[in-house]
């Protein structure tokens, strides 16, 4: 309870806010992958270990679009359990039954960190890093009632 607290208290505006997590979309079919192989990876450390996905989200062209901006290096998360790309996914059939995996907030200390304010590799969207992030966020806004 004591690291809760600090934690809590840190003038961080991601953890000011009360962040309790980070959410991570896939279908229920990737779970047994997920867990066999230890938690998330990203793309590229996917293919690098050979690991075949068995519902993956995403389509051809979007896993070439991170790979053309580096961000099949990355695990792809949002701030809410529910992102716009799901939707598309699940029209697609990609994903049939979708689940939003939590993200303990301690991922943010992790060196590398990138955040973009709209879908990672939609064309036009800049990849900012944490350090910009806290000032391009509103917080209030995500994490609060407001009118």
């Amino acid at each position: 309870m004591k690291w809760i607290e600090g934690f809590m208290a840190s003038k961080d505006p991601f953890l000011r806010y009360g962040v309790t997590a980070f959410y991570h979309f896939t279908d229920r079919r990737n779970l047994p992958t997920i867990r066999g192989h230890g938690g998330l990876y990203s793309l590229a450390k996917l293919r690098e270990m050979e690991i075949e996905v068995p519902a993956p989200g995403g389509n051809d062209w979007s896993h070439d679009a991170d790979e053309m901006k580096g961000l099949d290096r990355y695990v792809h998360l949002c701030f809410r359990p529910n992102h716009p790309m799901l939707f598309r996914a699940m029209q697609d059939n990609r994903i049939e039954v979708p689940i939003y995996l939590e993200v303990h907030p301690n991922v943010l200390k992790i060196d590398g960190v990138m955040y973009t304010p709209d879908v990672s590799n939609k064309a036009g969207v800049d990849v900012h890093t944490l350090h910009e992030a806290r000032e391009m966020v509103d917080f209030e806004v995500l994490y609060t009632r407001t009118n």
